[in-house]
């Protein structure tokens, strides 16, 4: 369930998956203030044990980052504001730059011949062996449906691009979306 309003972002990420990983992420109220996104992510197995608990830079990083990626069920949210620049690169290609706090993170948005989003990528953190390093991040998006008059993407995936090949880690589809009038 999420909850969004264009000045401020109040979500609860409830997630059923079909490996028994519960992923859990506190309810965040952000009103019109400087810090947009604090990260904190819990990953629990079988909902009582801890195999991910991540906070404080690199995981504020990655917050932003997410928040970028799942805007696109909330297109509104990718609006240019006083948060969020885009940076065109090409007429396939555009950077969306999200600052934060002093704090600033960059994600490459790709469209395809309609304009749609095809595919999304970073460098973003990942926690490896106890320790953050940045790696290759890349999310696809497809099925593109109407729902709220807007046209978003059904299905997505996300993977990490890793040298010896591409680890998907989520693989998702939309069954509703409700906006707010």
């Amino acid at each position: 369930m999420r909850r969004i309003a264009r000045n401020s972002l109040f979500f609860v990420f409830l997630a059923g998956c079909a490996s028994p990983v519960n992923y859990e992420r506190p309810p965040v109220e952000l009103p019109q203030a400087p810090y947009l996104l604090a990260g904190l992510l819990r990953a629990r197995l079988l909902g009582v044990f801890t195999v991910a608990d991540a906070s404080g830079p690199e995981a504020d990083s990655g917050e932003m980052m997410r928040y970028l990626a799942e805007a696109i069920w909330y297109p509104t949210a990718l609006v240019p504001d006083e948060w969020l620049r885009w940076q065109a690169v090409d007429e396939r290609s555009a950077i969306a730059v999200l600052t934060d706090g002093g704090q600033e993170v960059a994600v490459k948005f790709f469209f395809d011949d309609e304009g749609l989003v095809s595919h999304f990528e970073a460098e973003r953190f990942r926690i490896e062996k106890g320790r953050c390093r940045k790696v290759p991040w890349r999310a696809y998006c497809s099925g593109y449906t109407v729902r709220g008059g807007f046209r978003v993407p059904r299905e997505a995936r996300v993977a990490w691009r890793l040298p010896e090949g591409e680890l998907e880690y989520f693989r998702g589809r939309i069954e509703n979306i409700e906006y707010d009038p």
